[in-house]
């Protein structure tokens, strides 16, 4: 089977700021402690993962757009991988994140 996943999130703990894992708690959304950190396309197993799509993660409103920069990085790195040709250019899509309320909404957008 080949799929399109339309939401995954990636995080890099050691190198952004995420303030609500800072202290991971309970929330609707479950235990924060328990989010995994598994290999997307190793767990997939026999699914053939075409394309993903990262959903921004609450990434620190003080630089939101840091984390659009580091996952830009990322599908640029894999884009040029020929290591793993499964995950070339993954993350294909990005839903960034911006308060379109702040008065610097038009700079971050650009």
């Amino acid at each position: 089977m080949q799929v399109v996943d339309s939401h995954i999130h990636l995080w890099d703990l050691k190198a952004l700021r995420y303030p609500w894992l800072e202290n991971p708690g309970v929330s609707f959304v479950g235990n924060a402690r328990d989010l995994k950190h598994d290999d997307l396309l190793g767990e997939a197993g026999n699914i053939d993962v075409l394309k993903v799509v990262h959903v921004e993660v609450n990434h620190d409103p003080a630089n939101p757009v840091e984390e659009t920069r580091w996952l830009q990085s990322i599908a640029d790195a894999n884009s040029k991988s020929t290591a793993d040709s499964s995950a070339r250019g993954m993350p294909n899509a990005i839903v960034a994140a911006v308060d379109l309320s702040a008065d610097n909404a038009p700079a971050l957008l650009e």
